[in-house]
């Protein structure tokens, strides 16, 4: 869930939840962004290329890690993920 907003998540539908997390990641990317541009293009890519090599590994369902990475997508998905 969203630790940050516990009392949100309780309350709210799961979309509102997902928007207010996205606005606070927004907020808190914004000024390394606004300083530090270079930098931050570096920690996106980096980031970028770690996430899809986890969802790689999780779609592939090789057991093991993708089980676990599995496990912990489960609880955020909703009726529009069924892909």
């Amino acid at each position: 869930g969203l630790a940050a907003l516990p009392w949100l998540e309780a309350r709210a539908p799961r979309i509102v939840v997902r928007k207010a997390f996205h606005i606070i990641a927004s907020l808190l990317f914004f000024p390394g962004q606004a300083h530090q541009p270079e930098t931050m293009r570096l920690a996106y890519a980096a980031s970028f290329a770690l996430l899809v090599t986890l969802e790689l590994y999780r779609a592939a369902r090789l057991g093991g890690l993708s089980d676990h990475l599995q496990r912990l997508v489960d609880p955020l998905l909703d009726e529009r993920d069924g892909g």
